[in-house]
């Protein structure tokens, strides 16, 4: 058996007293479903964090798929969490704690910097979905991802004029749509809140985010145990550890080699979600600039 500490944990990650069972496995990540329908994800020492997240100091090569097998169950009691079969010991207590509600300044768009800084994340973007090899095979996940960008669209088109009620309607229909443990409409959508979040300054602009909330927070039940807790995170303004890395560097207008580090890590997340929340988050922190950078004007134009 091995034991481990905890580096950081999430500022929303239970280390109480539960029970629960692993719900997937992966080789850096391991999510468990708790008895009362939280969850708890344990990430490998080199892994991001998330708001529900603790981060192991795991020893060099160590893949949590040697260890665990979904359906386990686990148990914490004072702050040591156990696997059936004794597989592996965490003691979650160690480590700090890590708080995902960034509190930036308000963007100034008029900023060269900020700018220079959101030019960059979009041109490393457009590199990795250049990269991203053509499946022929997998037309239905292709056609599903593309439906979610186009909703993208269209909900960014409707939060930009303050099409309050459109907007309702084209979130609503975007959670949970697409395959998998996160689908396309939720990580489109978790990352769109994190950059609206961060933009919303005015009265309308808040209320725009708001109404988003409110409409992903009364709809998350209806997608995956995995997207219902980052929607809802998202809702409460908690993020990913690489998509907060990569609005504070865009926000402080930071240089281009860190602003480039900071989002090639937010893209590498799953095989498709960190390109898709980069995505969101990017359109989102322009939803309501008035001079468009021009190459995101086919996202704006109906």
């Amino acid at each position: 058996m091995i034991c481990v500490n905890a580096i950081v944990a999430g500022s929303h990650a239970r280390r109480d007293r539960f029970s629960g069972q692993v719900h997937s496995v992966f080789r850096n990540a391991c999510n468990i479903m708790l008895a009362d329908d939280d969850m708890l994800s344990l990430l490998s020492r080199d892994m991001g964090c998330v708001p529900h997240g603790i981060r192991l100091a795991t020893p060099s090569k160590f893949s949590f798929l040697d260890r665990i097998r979904a359906g386990q169950t686990v148990g914490c009691r004072a702050g040591i969490l156990r696997f059936q079969g004794e597989s592996l010991e965490a003691n979650l207590l160690k480590g700090e704690i890590w708080c995902s509600n960034h509190g930036f300044e308000p963007i100034d768009w008029k900023q060269r910097n900020i700018q220079q800084a959101w030019q960059t994340a979009w041109e490393a973007l457009q590199r990795a979905q250049a990269a991203v090899p053509i499946d022929n095979h997998d037309v239905t996940t292709q056609y599903v991802s593309s439906n979610a960008t186009d909703n993208l669209q269209r909900l960014i088109h409707a939060v930009r004029r303050n099409q309050l009620m459109a907007a309702t309607h084209i979130a609503e229909g975007m959670v949970g749509c697409g395959c998998g443990l996160t689908p396309s409409g939720d990580d489109l959508l978790v990352g769109y809140l994190a950059g609206i979040y961060s933009a919303a300054q005015s009265e309308r602009q808040l209320a725009g985010h708001s109404t988003i909330v409110r409409v992903v927070a009364g709809r998350a039940h209806a997608t995956s145990d995995i997207s219902r807790v980052y929607l809802e995170q998202a809702c409460a303004g908690a993020f990913s550890e690489t998509i907060t890395n990569l609005l504070a560097s865009i926000s402080h207008g930071r240089s281009t080699a860190e602003v480039r580090c900071h989002t090639r890590q937010a893209l590498c997340v799953g095989s498709s979600s960190g390109r898709e929340g980069v995505l969101g988050c990017l359109l989102g922190l322009v939803t309501w600039v008035e001079r468009l950078p021009p190459m995101v004007h086919r996202w704006f134009d109906q």
